[in-house]
């Protein structure tokens, strides 16, 4: 924490003089703010289901680790072939009627799978994670690209290198903080004379608990989105500049 003060002072007077290695002057665009919170929160509930769902097919379910990649394959099909279609929705509709829906089907798709055990159909699990997909290209697109339309010209390198590192950083918390606390509670019940199995579950079913609980926030911040044009922030970088 100390050293992320250090360097964000550092940047800001970098800043002034064209010459920071990120312009942390991107935070003044409240667009830009509430797109970065929105994409680090559901990173943070996607990475963390993306790590606990093969480890429930490979520890609870007992599949190999091609069998898992094979369930898994559809998922990372459909996010891809509809990234072209959302990319078009959204220059006709604007991001809330895409972001608000993704992020609803993500918490929706987290919290069904906080109540998966042994018994949960494999048919089941393969579809909810085809619905989590959809969820997940509605969202990650539009909020992207809004989150970086208000932005100038000037801060454009800057805000993308800000979103990046912000993804990168919320998906290895996320991951941490969710198998954390798998990992408690699967090593508490244990203590308590649980099998194995069961403890396992419960643990799982706990951290995608938690992955729903942090993904309600992205439902609340993708509510305030709004249709963005590169028209304001320049208007808001000219006073920027002025104050400056």
């Amino acid at each position: 924490m100390v050293a992320l003060a250090l360097f964000t002072w550092r940047q800001l007077r970098l800043a002034r003089r064209d010459a920071a290695l990120l312009d942390l002057r991107a935070f003044r665009f409240p667009a830009f703010t509430l797109g970065v919170l929105l994409m680090m929160i559901a990173m943070t509930a996607l990475f963390g289901g993306a790590i606990l769902l093969p480890l429930y097919f490979q520890t609870i379910r007992g599949l190999d680790t091609l069998q898992t990649g094979l369930l898994l394959l559809p998922g990372g099909l459909v996010m891809g072939l509809l990234a072209p279609l959302v990319g078009r929705l959204f220059d006709r509709v604007g991001p809330l009627p895409l972001v608000v829906p993704g992020a609803v089907l993500m918490t929706a798709v987290l919290w069904a799978f906080g109540g998966i055990d042994a018994r949960t159909p494999v048919w089941l699990l393969l579809g909810l994670h085809l619905v989590l997909s959809v969820g997940l290209a509605l969202l990650f697109t539009p909020v992207f690209t809004s989150t970086l339309a208000p932005l100038p010209a000037r801060l454009h390198s800057h805000g993308s290198a800000i979103l990046s590192t912000a993804q990168q950083v919320a998906g290895a918390v996320g991951t941490a903080l969710l198998v954390t606390v798998m990992t408690a509670r699967t090593a508490a019940l244990t203590r308590g004379g649980a099998s194995p199995v069961a403890a396992q579950t419960a643990g799982l079913q706990a951290a995608f608990v938690l992955a729903a609980v942090i993904a309600v926030l992205a439902v609340l911040l993708a509510l305030l989105q709004r249709r963005s044009t590169a028209g304001p922030g320049l208007h808001e970088d000219g006073a920027l500049n002025a104050a400056d």
